[in-house]
């Protein structure tokens, strides 16, 4: 039996680790692929449908059905200054106030202003998706937050 958990729009389609997409509903929650049926997301602002089947929760757009599982743990951030790509170890700062430091050892060379990005926790693993990239990282959180003994 079907049962409908959310009928409306996609806002954003992120393209992340091993050809996984995140869903960004018009609600702001995400949404991950967990199987490899390819999504076309050319055209991102499309009516989508969350069903539950069988236990497993869907999100039908179009004549597309893909397994997704719900990210409790995503935000969207800002790098506080030039993002210069990865190098293996590179750290940066975010406009939240995080210190994120890259953990995979993934060289990519870009360079690009203030750019926004996507963090999320998946399988145990920290993620950051900025300009086209995704890397392993680990979150140092805002010094405002850390409470001195």
């Amino acid at each position: 039996m079907e049962k409908v958990l959310f009928i409306g729009y996609l806002k954003k389609t992120f393209m992340v680790i091993e050809d996984k997409c995140i869903f960004k509903l018009e609600d702001c929650s995400y949404w991950i692929q967990e199987d490899s049926v390819i999504f076309s997301n050319d055209n991102y602002i499309q009516k989508i449908k969350l069903v539950k089947m069988n236990e497993r929760i869907y999100l039908l757009a179009g004549d597309t059905t893909v397994l997704v599982s719900q990210l409790h743990h995503a935000f969207q951030s800002r790098i506080f200054s030039f993002f210069k790509g990865w190098t293996g170890h590179e750290s940066y700062s975010l406009s939240t106030g995080e210190i994120i430091t890259q953990l995979s050892g993934q060289y990519i060379r870009k360079c690009v202003l203030s750019p926004s990005c996507l963090l999320f926790y998946y399988k145990n693993t920290t993620y950051i998706n900025v300009s086209g990239t995704c890397a392993e990282i680990s979150i140092l959180p805002p010094l405002n937050n850390l409470k001195l003994l």
